[in-house]
Protein backbone atom coordinates (compact mmCIF):
# COMPACT_ATOMS: atom_id res chain seq x y z
CA UNK A 1 0.00 0.00 0.00
CA UNK A 2 1.01 3.57 -0.52
CA UNK A 3 0.44 4.49 3.13
CA UNK A 4 2.90 1.85 4.27
CA UNK A 5 5.62 3.44 2.15
CA UNK A 6 4.87 6.95 3.42
CA UNK A 7 5.88 6.69 7.05
CA UNK A 8 7.84 9.77 7.88
CA UNK A 9 8.87 10.79 11.32
CA UNK A 10 10.08 14.23 12.22
CA UNK A 11 13.73 14.60 13.13
CA UNK A 12 14.00 15.96 16.65
CA UNK A 13 15.31 19.45 17.13
CA UNK A 14 15.16 20.62 20.76
CA UNK A 15 15.40 24.38 19.97
CA UNK A 16 12.43 24.13 17.61
CA UNK A 17 10.47 22.16 20.19
CA UNK A 18 11.13 24.93 22.71
CA UNK A 19 9.92 27.46 20.14
CA UNK A 20 6.70 25.48 19.66
CA UNK A 21 6.12 25.50 23.40
CA UNK A 22 6.74 29.24 23.45
CA UNK A 23 4.21 29.74 20.63
CA UNK A 24 1.42 27.88 22.46
CA UNK A 25 0.24 30.90 24.53
CA UNK A 26 0.24 33.12 21.45
CA UNK A 27 -1.75 30.56 19.51
CA UNK A 28 -4.20 30.14 22.39
CA UNK A 29 -4.78 33.90 22.61
CA UNK A 30 -5.24 34.04 18.85
CA UNK A 31 -7.89 31.33 19.07
CA UNK A 32 -9.59 33.15 21.93
CA UNK A 33 -9.63 36.51 20.15
CA UNK A 34 -10.29 35.43 16.57
CA UNK A 35 -12.21 32.17 16.99
CA UNK A 36 -11.70 28.62 15.87
CA UNK A 37 -10.97 29.66 12.29
CA UNK A 38 -7.51 30.75 13.42
CA UNK A 39 -6.85 27.24 14.78
CA UNK A 40 -7.97 25.73 11.47
CA UNK A 41 -5.66 28.14 9.65
CA UNK A 42 -2.66 27.20 11.83
CA UNK A 43 -3.35 23.49 11.36
CA UNK A 44 -3.73 23.94 7.61
CA UNK A 45 -0.45 25.87 7.41
CA UNK A 46 1.33 23.15 9.38
CA UNK A 47 -0.12 20.47 7.10
CA UNK A 48 0.96 22.27 3.93
CA UNK A 49 4.42 22.90 5.39
CA UNK A 50 4.72 19.22 6.31
CA UNK A 51 3.64 17.99 2.88
CA UNK A 52 6.02 20.38 1.14
CA UNK A 53 8.89 19.27 3.37
CA UNK A 54 8.09 15.60 2.71
CA UNK A 55 8.16 16.16 -1.03
CA UNK A 56 11.50 17.98 -0.97
CA UNK A 57 13.13 15.67 1.57
CA UNK A 58 11.99 12.60 -0.35
CA UNK A 59 13.69 14.03 -3.42
CA UNK A 60 16.84 14.79 -1.43
CA UNK A 61 16.80 11.50 0.50
CA UNK A 62 16.31 12.99 3.96
CA UNK A 63 13.54 13.21 6.50
CA UNK A 64 11.47 16.21 7.64
CA UNK A 65 12.44 18.16 10.73
CA UNK A 66 10.41 19.79 13.49
CA UNK A 67 11.19 23.19 12.03
CA UNK A 68 8.26 22.82 9.65
CA UNK A 69 5.86 22.96 12.60
CA UNK A 70 7.42 26.22 13.76
CA UNK A 71 7.16 27.63 10.25
CA UNK A 72 3.55 26.56 9.93
CA UNK A 73 2.64 27.99 13.32
CA UNK A 74 4.30 31.32 12.64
Amino acid sequence: MLLEKITYSLRRQPPNRAMLIALLPCTAVGIYLFGWRSLVLVLFCCLVAYLTEVIFETYRGGSPTESILVTGTL
